[in-house]
């Protein structure tokens, strides 16, 4: 009898039930994991996704998506905006994973966080932390954070389903927070804005050096947890 349970109640522990989703990457093996992410690149000649040297570069447009999904998730890493000024960092959170606008080419699925430069002309440094419904293109809420140019930033979103709150730099207290239910499913994009226009600027680069994604997996349902009490029984009046 302690047999059979010690191995069921290893099965337990071992099955996904319970367990913490996770993703990390440093990117540095020189190529993207395309066992955890999925590429997309517009239509733009000059749109790219590069690794090397510890950071992947996303290029006018170029956005990765989680293969998984990612439930509340928690997400953290660091960026830095090495191109223009008008510059976006976009992370993308419960999002069904393949909506893209026809005309800007860009996943337009999800809610979540837009950051800029404080020296973008678009938006200036009052709005250099962005909360967007990115479904319906609606800016909900922003925050007045120094970004820097040329400058790495160690970045936390964490999701709790109700809440989003954004910590820059190990901050303790968030620099951010809204509060949301709205939601159109549970993958994790991350990218840039789109083309750079015209022949003058130089492209849009966004640097991200390292990246851990972490998220519940749902815990198994009142049924799944009746029948294996009800095999344990059975196996024990069976010894």
């Amino acid at each position: 009898m302690k047999r059979y349970y010690f191995a069921l109640v290893t099965c337990l522990c071992l099955s996904p039930f319970g367990w913490a989703q996770t993703l990390v990457d440093q990117f540095n093996d020189g190529s993207i994991n395309t066992s955890v992410w999925k590429t997309f690149y517009p239509s733009f000649g000059n749109s790219a996704l590069t690794e090397g040297g510890g950071v992947m570069t996303f290029q006018n447009g170029a956005f990765l998506t989680t293969v998984n999904q990612f439930n509340n998730p928690t997400i953290s890493g660091r960026f830095s905006f090495t191109g223009w000024a008008y510059d976006r960092l976009k992370v993308i959170i419960r999002s069904n994973g393949s909506s893209i606008d026809s005309n800007w080419q860009t996943p337009i699925s999800g809610i979540g966080i837009q950051f800029t430069p404080s020296s973008n002309p678009d938006y200036g440094s009052s709005k250099t932390i962005q909360f967007w419904d990115f479904t319906t293109a609606t800016q909900l809420a922003s925050a007045a954070v120094t970004i820097n140019m040329n400058t790495f930033y160690d970045f936390r979103i964490v999701d709790n389903g109700n809440l989003v709150s954004v910590f820059l730099n190990n901050s303790v207290t968030p620099d951010f927070t809204y509060a949301t239910s709205l939601n159109y499913g549970s993958y994790v994009q991350i990218g840039n804005r789109e083309q750079a226009a015209g022949f003058g600027p130089p492209p849009y680069y966004v640097k991200l050096d390292t990246i851990s994604l972490s998220a519940s997996v749902p815990e198994p349902s009142s049924i799944s947890l009746l029948v294996l009490g009800g095999v344990v029984v059975a196996l024990g009046r069976r010894r």
